[in-house]
C-alpha cells in the first residue's frame, strides 16, 4: 500500500478552492497565492498568508498550527466580489481534509 502524497497547506488551500465548482466558478478559475498578473483579468481571488505562528513543544514546532489566509475577491462588480465571497464562505465553513491537509472550521480574527 502506498501513501497518498503529502501537499503543503497551500498548495492544498488553492486546489480545495479550484475543485469546488462554485468557488471556481465566481472567480473563473483565478485563484492565486501573493501575486495576481496583470494581465490575468477579473474576477480574481488572491490568497496570502496573514499570520504563520509556529508554536514550539518540548520535540519542536507543533505541527497542527492556525495559519491565518487573508482571501482578496476582486471584480468588476460588487454583486460578483458578493457571490465570490459567499463561495468562499461556503466551501471554507466546512470542516474536511483535502489532499492529506486537514481543515478546521475557520475562527473569526476577533476570537483568535
Amino acid at each position: 500500500m502506498t501513501a497518498a502524497p503529502v501537499v503543503d497547506f497551500q498548495t492544498a488551500l488553492r486546489a480545495r478552492m479550484l475543485a469546488d465548482s462554485d468557488t471556481k466558478a465566481a472567480a473563473k478559475g483565478h485563484i492565486d497565492w501573493n501575486e495576481r498578473r496583470q494581465a490575468a483579468g477579473f474576477p480574481a481571488i488572491r490568497l496570502t498568508i496573514a499570520s504563520d505562528q509556529r508554536p514550539r513543544h518540548m520535540t519542536g514546532i507543533d505541527r497542527y498550527r492556525p495559519v491565518r489566509v487573508q482571501i482578496d475577491c476582486m471584480a468588476r462588480s460588487q454583486p460578483e466580489i458578493a457571490a465570490m465571497r459567499e463561495a468562499v464562505l461556503a466551501l471554507l465553513l466546512e470542516s474536511t481534509t483535502f489532499d492529506g491537509v486537514r481543515f478546521g472550521k475557520p475562527r473569526s480574527p476577533a476570537t483568535t
